[in-house]
């Protein structure tokens, strides 16, 4: 292919032309340039050690090739960077749109503050705590009122008897007397109308039309005494749950009165309150709450008091949980209470904590 007697310039450019020509012929020209080489051995050295560059050059370019599936790999990360890069921008721009967003309704919560301290301000006197209140919550089907047969003058009667409103009014472990004294007392019975009315029918205690009509003269005797149908459904005992877990929170309620059965359900409700702290519960439970019935020996709660009413009521019903060898003893007047347990009057905390931890009954 060359003149070995050709100049130094011209050998150059036959080298080159390997070089252009060797990814097609896949470096098959190697045995050519080694005879090239043996060709021009009687070249001068400066012609032999341009030669000898020119052939590190090719095998330069032998491992160029051999980086290719490199290159391609280095190209599919550039190009899954510069995806990566756009979704950053975009999460970014998503960012600041709901940076700005947060800062407008932390606008609008200030400016509704400040109209709200404007208000308050402006009426002192129509936010404040109101009177005191008790509650008394009464599980109709399980303890049923005495004198239903005298009808409108039974729940008359009932309502303004001094057994039942001045025995709560009049409770002997109250904390403030005088507040008990301005008190509001708010009395509401839940019963599953259409069981009870059956209950009435079999054992022929009142008729249907006895029984409204005590629940007339109950109702109008005080404004704040009612009776509640849960709607002929099992749920007297979830609406006496959820009525007693949302008013012995509030701040103004001095106590709830209960009457009824300890189920599991009503218990659950009451461990609610203890949201925060054990101590949160000795408060709203121990403090606030008092279960009444007329039965000395009904089995309370664990650390909750009872509150006995004689006369009042006609008994427990048939699923009243009261046993005849549970610890105490019967109770003097309306308004005494179950003593405590011998084992649970040093520590009232400590028996709280033992109900919490499932023993529901003494």
């Amino acid at each position: 292919m060359t003149d070995p007697s050709g100049s130094p310039g011209r050998l150059a450019k036959d080298v080159t032309q390997l070089q252009q020509a060797l990814p097609l012929l896949n470096l098959q020209t190697t045995p050519n340039l080694n005879l090239l080489m043996s060709n021009n051995s009687d070249s001068d050295n400066s012609e032999s050690d341009a030669v000898a560059l020119e052939l590190s050059g090719l095998g330069l370019g032998y491992e160029i090739q051999n980086l290719k599936p490199q290159l391609h790999r280095n190209r599919a990360l550039s190009e899954r960077v510069a995806l990566l890069t756009a979704q950053l921008r975009e999460v970014q721009r998503r960012n600041m749109v709901e940076r700005e967003s947060a800062r407008k309704r932390e606008a609008i919560f200030v400016q509704h503050l400040c109209l709200l301290n404007q208000q308050l301000s402006a009426h002192p006197g129509l936010y404040e705590i109101s009177l005191p209140l008790i509650f008394t919550v009464i599980n109709g089907d399980m303890l049923l009122f005495r004198h239903l047969n005298r009808a409108f003058d039974g729940g008359v009667n009932t309502a303004a008897s001094f057994k039942l409103t001045r025995s709560i009014l009049t409770y002997p472990e109250h904390n403030n007397p005088e507040a008990y004294s301005s008190a509001s007392h708010f009395m509401t019975v839940f019963y599953n109308r259409r069981q009870l009315l059956e209950r009435l029918r079999v054992k022929a205690i009142c008729t249907i039309q006895q029984f409204d009509q005590f629940l007339t003269g109950f109702s109008i005797s005080h404004e704040g005494f009612s009776f509640v149908d849960v709607g002929g459904l099992e749920l007297t005992e979830i609406k006496i749950s959820m009525y007693i877990n949302a008013f012995i929170r509030l701040p103004q309620t001095l106590r709830i009165f209960f009457g009824g059965r300890t189920c599991d359900l009503f218990f659950a409700a009451m461990t609610i309150c203890a949201s925060r702290s054990r101590r949160r519960v000795e408060k709203e439970i121990v403090d606030k709450l008092v279960m009444i019935s007329p039965n000395p020996r009904f089995n309370t709660i664990v650390g909750v008091p009872l509150l006995v009413i004689h006369n009042v009521f006609a008994g427990p019903g048939p699923n009243m949980r009261s046993q005849s060898g549970s610890k105490g003893t019967p109770a003097a007047s309306a308004h005494n209470t179950a003593p405590p347990n011998p084992t649970t009057a040093a520590s009232p905390s400590s028996s709280l904590r033992k109900g919490l931890d499932g023993s529901l009954l003494q």
